[in-house]
């Protein structure tokens, strides 16, 4: 074997005998892992890991805009940190190394051509302050395309440099104990928001907010799981604690429903909230959905005609109403399909319409208040109920109140109170504003939340191991009264599910999926 090889070796042997944090990811469930088991995984296993968390990675952290940035940052993270500091300041390291985490200003020079490439700050984070875990530096630098290339480029020559992978910054924060795995999610997802309530959503997971949620479960699986081993070498003349063990049960069927009401509600506030409720504006053709729609977006999004049938496909745009990110489509106008249409397109939009409508959130259900009275258009909305009816929510919206009389106003005002309904003119823009406050207390209850309380964060990734959390659960309550060692092995793989979770127990795969949609930086 070659020396360097020799070299390698020793080095994954002192990452799993000496890191303690590497340990304990390979500890299941709290049960130690032996130091030859977890020297044996580390060389096959975390072999690729181990030979990349010994090169330094580098990276543009910065956006950069074609026609360049006032500033751009560089990050380099790695065991040669000191060493790209030194060859850059030309031997200013020293500074760095007595002024950690303060800015400094710097000359930065190719130390081969000895050419000034840049003036920029230079903050230096020893490993036991940084955001990976090792040493890091970050290059404050002018943002034109000539420097940042150049600085790249030189950073490269340096011996154990490499770029990073997208998101490989947060993966080594995480492989060094910096963060679990939801506070890495929470992390990308705070990234890409781009309303307030994604941003406070995300926050959740990134403060540890989830983290404690998901920790105090396993607390409470590894207490159930301690008294049924302390149970089981019991002889056949010991008696069990049957009021303990009835204590046992409560708590394990009280975890068991708060996780089911977890994955019913909760993660369907949480996805909504990430990926955007979904709303359609529905109603009999001509009645203003279109004209709505263009109030709610501040642009013409659809045609306005008093031609009827003239919204023939779904139209969809993107909202940020009341700080949440919202999807809302104009659908063609309702008929009565019973009745043939000449028109087979038209035809064709409202089957769209209706299909739609079954999937979507919420619907807001527009009628033209100058034709109908309230109970004819409530009766005509009840037609259409079958279609709305897996909606979780819905709005009717009376339009044209600029064409009714101050009697019918006064009526509709009236039967507000028995009806989630709001009154306006798209027209001259009246009532818009009691629209728009209706409209953000639905989103409110839907998304679970107001924007001024706790939001919590899901994935799908988190959906699935706890379904299977649920599963142990359920299969560990209906052992117990046969067998409590398969009851004990039932909830110890409950625990282990909400390990994969938080990342106590982690694949390289299931790593590479999570960081994979990181920007290149990060």
């Amino acid at each position: 074997m070659s020396e360097a090889n020799d070299e390698h070796r020793v080095h994954v042997h002192r990452v799993v005998t000496d890191n303690t944090t590497m340990l304990s990811k390979l500890n299941l469930c709290g049960v130690r892992v032996s130091k030859q088991i977890a020297r044996v995984f580390a060389l096959k296993k975390y072999e690729k890991f181990a030979r990349n968390c010994y090169s330094t990675i580098f990276a543009l952290s910065s956006g950069l805009q074609p026609r360049g940035n006032a500033i751009a940052i560089i990050r380099v993270s790695g065991p040669e940190t000191i060493d790209v500091i030194d060859g850059l300041t030309r031997g200013k390291s020293q500074k760095m190394l007595a002024k950690t985490r303060t800015a400094v200003l710097c000359s930065l020079y190719d130390p081969q051509t000895n050419d000034l490439i840049d003036k920029a700050i230079v903050i230096y984070f020893p490993s036991a302050s940084s955001y990976t875990g090792e040493d890091l530096c970050e290059l404050h630098v002018h943002g034109s395309h000539a420097v940042v290339s150049s600085l790249l480029e030189v950073i490269g020559k340096f011996n154990g440099c490499r770029p990073s992978e997208a998101g490989e910054f947060t993966k080594r924060a995480f492989l060094n104990g910096k963060i679990d795995l939801t506070e890495a999610e929470g992390i990308s997802h705070l990234i890409a928001a781009q309303t307030t309530a994604q941003r406070r959503n995300a926050l959740k997971a990134v403060t540890g907010v989830l983290t404690q949620h998901y920790d105090n479960w396993r607390r409470t699986l590894l207490e159930i799981i301690a008294y049924l081993e302390a149970n089981i070498d019991f002889s056949e003349d010991q008696l069990l604690d049957e009021e303990m063990l009835n204590g046992v049960v409560k708590k394990a069927t009280s975890l068991k429903d708060e996780i089911n009401t977890f994955l019913t509600e909760t993660t369907k506030k949480s996805e909504r909230i990430i990926h955007g409720l979904e709303i359609a504006i529905m109603g009999e053709p001509n009645v203003g959905k279109s004209s709505l729609i263009n109030k709610l977006c501040q642009r013409q999004v659809s045609i306005v005609s008093p031609i009827s049938g003239t919204t023939r496909d779904i139209v969809e745009t993107h909202l940020d109403v009341g700080g949440y990110a919202v999807r809302i489509c104009d659908t063609a106008g309702i008929k009565d399909l019973s009745a043939p249409l000449t028109d087979v397109i038209e035809e064709e939009g409202i089957k769209r319409a209706i299909t739609r409508a079954q999937s979507v959130d919420l619907i807001i259900y527009v009628i033209d208040g100058s034709k109908d009275d309230i109970e004819t258009a409530i009766e005509n909305s009840q037609k259409h109920s079958q279609i709305m009816k897996n909606a979780a929510c819905i709005i009717f919206v009376v339009n044209k109140m600029d064409l009714i009389s101050d009697k019918m106003v006064k009526m509709w005002k009236e039967n507000k109170s028995k009806q989630n309904i709001c009154i306006l003119s798209c027209k001259t823009s009246e009532g818009f504003e009691d629209f728009i406050d209706i409209l953000t207390k639905n989103i409110d209850t839907l998304c679970g939340q107001s924007l001024n309380e706790e939001a919590i964060f899901s994935t799908e990734r988190h959906k699935t191991h706890l379904y299977k959390v649920s599963e142990n659960i359920e299969s560990g309550l209906s052992h117990y009264k046969k067998d409590l060692a398969i009851s004990a092995h039932y909830f110890r793989e409950a625990c282990k599910e909400l390990s994969f979770i938080t990342g106590r127990i982690s694949t390289e795969d299931i790593l590479d999926v999570i960081f994979k949609d990181f920007c290149i930086g990060k």
